[in-house]
C-alpha cells in the first residue's frame, strides 16, 4: 500500500478520496436529504460493483480504484451532511396558531 507520509501513514486512497470528497463539495451543492445522498452513494456503489463483477482476467483495475474512491469520498460526505439533525430527520416546520393574542406552536 503506498502512504503520503510515512510518518502519519496515511494511505494514499484516503488522500484521494478526500480530494475527491472535496470536488465534489466545490461542484455540487449538499445534499439535500438523506435519500439524496444515500441515491448518490449507491449510485456509486453500482459503479463499483460493475467493475468487480467483472471477469479478473478484464477487469481495468484502474477505473475499478478510482470507482472506489468516489464511493469512499460519498460515504463520508453522506455522514458529514446528513448524519445531523437537520438533514437526517427532516422535521416539518412547527405550526403556530395565534389565539386571543397568545402564540400556541405545535
Amino acid at each position: 500500500m503506498g502512504y503520503l507520509n510515512a510518518e502519519l501513514e496515511i494511505p494514499r486512497s484516503v488522500h484521494f478520496a478526500m480530494k475527491e470528497l472535496e470536488q465534489a463539495q466545490n461542484n455540487w451543492p449538499a445534499f439535500n436529504s438523506a435519500h439524496e445522498g444515500f441515491a448518490v452513494l449507491q449510485e456509486e456503489f453500482e459503479e463499483l460493483k460493475a467493475h468487480v463483477w467483472t471477469n479478473q482476467k478484464k477487469r481495468d483495475l484502474e477505473a475499478m480504484y478510482k470507482e472506489a474512491i468516489q464511493v469512499a469520498a460519498m460515504a463520508l460526505r453522506f455522514a458529514e451532511e446528513v448524519c445531523g439533525e437537520e438533514r437526517g430527520r427532516k422535521l416539518p416546520p412547527a405550526k403556530s396558531v395565534r389565539l386571543r393574542g397568545i402564540r400556541w406552536d405545535f
